[in-house]
C-alpha cells in the first residue's frame, strides 16, 4: 500500500514539477506571459513561483512535511488558476482558447481536491514525515 500511496504523490504533483521544469527552460516566455496578464513585480513573483512549486512538490512527494507542501502548491495553485483560467484578470477569447481555460479550470480544481486530500489526511504511508508506531 505504500507504494501505491508514493505513486499517488508523485503523480499529484507531477504538473507542478513539470511547470516549474518548463518555466525554468523558457524564462523570459513566462516573464512576458506573467506581465501580460498585468502581474506586478514579475522579477520577484516568478523565481518565487518557481521554488514554491519545487519545494512543495518535493515535500509531498517525499512526505515528509508533506501537509506544509500541500498549502504550498494550494497557496500558489489558487491565485495562478483565478489568473490566467479565468476571465477575471483578461478577457478570454471566444474558441479554442476558451475551451483550453475552461478544460484548464476543471483540472486545477481536482488538482486543489487531492491536495486538500493530503492537507486534511497528511501525506499517507511511505511517507518521511510519518509517525513511527511504538
Amino acid at each position: 500500500m505504500a507504494l501505491l500511496t508514493i505513486i499517488a504523490r508523485i503523480l499529484l504533483v507531477s504538473v507542478f514539477a513539470g511547470a516549474a521544469l518548463a518555466q525554468i527552460q523558457d524564462y523570459t516566455r513566462f516573464d512576458a506571459l506573467m506581465t501580460a496578464h498585468k502581474i506586478p513585480d514579475v522579477a520577484v513573483l516568478l523565481p518565487v513561483a518557481i521554488g514554491v512549486q519545487i519545494i512543495g512538490s518535493l515535500m509531498v512527494v517525499t512526505g515528509y512535511r508533506g501537509r506544509l507542501g500541500a498549502m504550498l502548491l494550494i497557496a500558489f495553485l489558487v491565485p495562478a488558476t483565478l489568473i490566467f483560467n479565468t476571465s477575471l484578470v483578461l478577457p478570454l477569447q471566444p474558441g479554442f482558447f476558451t475551451e483550453f481555460a475552461q478544460q484548464s479550470l476543471a483540472r486545477d480544481v481536482s488538482i486543489l481536491g487531492g491536495l486538500l486530500l493530503v492537507l486534511i489526511n497528511g501525506p499517507g504511508a511511505g511517507s518521511l514525515g510519518g509517525r513511527r508506531r511504538r
